[in-house]
């Protein structure tokens, strides 16, 4: 659809800077510029820039790739936000063996003392 197509002549780019500590909506979204716009009958409408909130916590991904079996066999952790689950991670690296791989989820592991030490 075109502008015309949506009834509006012309959009104004003068805008009215509101920042980040506008009142927020009923949604969390801030609507920082506000501005106008002249529609096809000559009336002036105002528009606003929105800053949606967003949870990054409560996304999906879109993009996942085929897990081998011999990724699948070993623990995963849920992604989140723009973080890949572990098993995603890992199939998208294919840079390293299984084994590798064990040896070094092992090695961090115990680093930070999530297991105790192991044979790997």
């Amino acid at each position: 659809m075109t502008l015309a197509q949506a009834g509006v002549l012309r959009l104004n780019v003068a805008y009215t800077e509101h920042g980040s500590g506008t009142a927020l909506d009923a949604q969390g979204s801030q609507h920082r510029q506000t501005g106008s716009y002249v529609a096809a009958d000559g009336s002036t409408r105002a528009m606003n820039d929105v800053w949606f909130a967003v949870d990054l916590g409560q996304t999906v991904d879109l993009n996942p790739v085929p897990v081998s079996e011999e990724i699948a066999a070993l623990p995963d952790l849920a992604g989140m936000g723009n973080l890949p689950s572990l098993h995603q991670a890992m199939a998208r690296d294919g840079s390293r063996t299984t084994a590798t791989r064990k040896r070094r989820m092992a090695q961090r592991l115990c680093r930070h003392r999530v297991v105790g030490p192991t044979a790997a």
